[in-house]
């Protein structure tokens, strides 16, 4: 029965396809509105509540009640959004904003800026390691390049070098 007829606002259409707020449902559930169409699933044991929901020129997974949200794949959580912003990717338990229990790859053809590295996260055993493709070049700067190491093992700086209450071997004759 079409709901503008008939006052009724669920429609089932031939096949089995449910629409609320249309006549013509195109997936098995369609929901439809002029203000932000919203599916909610809620388990009243502790009043956790899920939405799915669109609103004008976006759209929204949420947890809209104070309980950390996972995303799962092979019934095993990937993505862990705690209750308190932080997020996990293979981690359960973010310890900051963002927590990547695993390698992480980054393509960007402008660069990439990082604020801080931190090395106290990994044991005195544990190296941090900064790879770069063949042929690449490790810089390091504020906007302008301070050290540079590149793939043929040279490495340019700008600026002094200074090392206090330590020395300073080479092994090379190479100039410096």
């Amino acid at each position: 029965t079409s709901p503008a007829t008939s006052g009724y606002d669920l429609y089932v259409k031939n096949g089995g396809n449910v629409g609320i707020g249309t006549t013509s449902p195109s997936s098995l559930l369609h929901l439809e509105a002029a203000v932000s169409p919203t599916l909610q699933i809620k388990d009243t044991t502790n009043n956790v509540t899920f939405k799915a929901y669109a609103q004008d020129s976006n759209s929204h997974l949420a947890n809209t009640s104070n309980h950390d949200l996972f995303i799962d794949t092979n019934n095993t959580s990937r993505i862990t959004v705690k209750a308190g912003g932080n997020v996990g990717i293979g981690t359960t338990s973010p310890a900051t904003p963002l927590h990547v229990s695993g390698e992480v790859r980054v393509d960007a053809t402008e660069g990439i800026a990082v604020r801080k590295i931190r090395s106290n996260y990994f044991s005195s055993s544990q190296n941090l390691d900064l790879v770069c493709g063949a042929g690449g070049s490790l810089i390091l700067g504020d906007g302008t390049s301070r050290l540079t190491l590149a793939s043929d093992d040279t490495a340019t700086f700008a600026g002094n070098i200074s090392a206090p209450a330590a020395s300073l071997s080479t092994t090379s004759t190479t100039d410096y």
